[in-house]
């Protein structure tokens, strides 16, 4: 509709879909939230800028939250499935396996999930104390919530931008 450029979405799966048309149009966008470290790709998406650091970042930080700071060498890693989730997990797994970090398990959940028992089971069945969540605040409070329910409310979580505000 003769933009020259569009400031949006706020969500990374949603700037990529508008990054696709975007490109076909050649009109420029800027997302002042989205963190996927898929939108760092120049040739995917060659007209997307960002203001903040993709999660690439944000994994290196984690990754060094729980080497450093906690001094451990065995996770459990948790995501929401979404683009966020997924991508931003995939990144601390690349950093935790350039540091020898070991993953003890692995657990994923869809955006929304009420019920948690199997993932809450992968985390009570791998006996780590230390948890790397990556997920939007809301699904992080209510698994949090799950996994303390369940007994399990001696973890350290360990999270991305959004589990800080569901674990205050």
């Amino acid at each position: 509709h003769g933009a020259d450029a569009v400031i949006g979405d706020a969500c990374s799966s949603s700037s990529m879909a508008a990054a696709h048309y975007l490109t076909h149009h050649q009109i420029p966008q800027l997302s002042p939230s989205s963190t996927s470290s898929a939108l760092s790709d120049g040739v995917a998406y060659p007209f997307f800028a960002r203001t903040p650091p993709s999660d690439a970042r944000q994994s290196f930080a984690l990754a060094d939250l729980v080497e450093y700071l906690l001094q451990v060498k065995r996770v459990t890693t948790v995501n929401s499935e979404d683009t966020y989730g997924a991508s931003g997990m995939q990144e601390f797994k690349n950093e935790a396996h350039r540091r020898s970090l070991q993953i003890l398990a692995s657990t994923s959940f869809v955006n929304g999930q009420a019920n948690f028992s199997s993932q809450v089971d992968v985390l009570r069945r791998s006996g780590a104390l230390v948890v790397v969540l990556f997920c939007q605040a809301a699904d992080a409070s209510r698994f949090i919530q799950a996994t303390q329910a369940a007994g399990l409310d001696n973890i350290t979580w360990v999270g991305s931008d959004s589990v800080t505000l569901a674990v205050r």
